[in-house]
């Protein structure tokens, strides 16, 4: 249950750093690169290579066309689909990002998985109520718990309001960068695998709320890679494991999270998966976020 077996990306056509977003998201970095969008494109074609090599289920769509969205190549902020089959719609921060929702991804997910149900949480944004996505959330589908941070993007009570209605236990905390500042996304604090959970405890700075969480992940006898802000600035909890066509896990992340990790932690990782890199610095400098957001994980069963 907990790795997804098929990934949807979306092409990065309009990408480029995005204003609206960059009030709560510190690791966006406003610089001109020459030749970016050559770059992203560059970027974009090389993970989609290392995934088929690597025998990684996966499907491309295009940006929606006739709106500017620049932060589309991270779908995983607006659709997730459950073990059990619920399709859930989350409601975004930045409006620009509402316009990446892309009814053919969504009519792509309906007619090839088992989906049960909708569950559209969009409406919220009329309350100024956010939660995106496996940004916001990063499940543990094994033991069905709803790990979340607290931030401008994610809100507490609509996580308790969802895991209600899909059967999930919250556990919410709070995370800061090193200026205090609540960092934008739960899934560049920490990731859960089947027998691994990755986490900065660094940045939890409530003794309470970092055993709590220490402990909870222990119960589930996962084994927990503790991370330094250095490992998490560098993208080393913005991974994702997933689940090969041949039915092998897989951890999936960038070079530059790749780099972050001592040895002992990669050979820890590799008792539960292979370590797939892949290089994407302009997307990670520009966009503020690295590989596990561009992959929007599928967990329910193929029609």
């Amino acid at each position: 249950m907990q790795c997804p077996h098929h990934l949807f990306l979306v092409d990065p056509r309009d990408f480029s750093f995005n204003a609206q977003t960059a009030s709560s998201n510190a690791f966006q970095q406003q610089i001109n690169i020459h030749g970016a969008k050559e770059k992203v494109s560059s970027e974009f074609q090389g993970v989609l290579d290392t995934l088929e090599k690597n025998n990684i289920s996966f499907t491309v769509i295009d940006s929606p066309k006739g709106v500017h969205v620049p932060d589309a190549v991270f779908p995983n902020n607006w659709f997730a689909v459950m073990p059990e089959g619920e399709l859930i719609l989350f409601p975004m921060c930045a409006p620009n990002r509402r316009d990446e929702v892309n009814e053919i991804l969504i009519d792509k997910v309906n007619s090839a998985f088992s989906i049960s149900r909708v569950i559209d949480l969009r409406q919220h944004v009329n309350e100024n109520c956010f939660l995106e996505g496996t940004g916001s959330i990063v499940f543990d589908h094994d033991h069905k718990l709803a790990y979340a941070c607290e931030s401008p993007r994610t809100h507490i009570n609509l996580l308790n309001n969802l895991c209600k209605q899909i059967g999930y236990t919250p556990v919410s905390f709070l995370a800061v960068d090193l200026k205090g500042e609540p960092i934008y996304h739960t899934n560049v604090v920490m990731s859960v695998g089947a027998k691994n959970a990755i986490i900065c405890l660094e940045a939890v700075s409530n003794v309470f709320e970092k055993t709590m969480l220490k402990q909870t992940i222990e119960k589930t006898g996962k084994t927990l890679i503790d991370l330094t802000y250095a490992q998490m600035n560098a993208f080393g909890a913005n991974v994702l494991q997933v689940l090969t066509t041949h039915g092998k896990p897989a951890w999936l992340m960038s070079t530059t999270a790749r780099r972050s990790f001592t040895d002992l932690q990669i050979s820890e990782l590799n008792k539960s998966g292979a370590v797939v890199f892949m290089d994407i610095p302009t997307i990670e400098t520009l966009g503020g976020g690295s590989l596990r957001c561009m992959l929007a994980g599928i967990h329910a069963p193929p029609k």
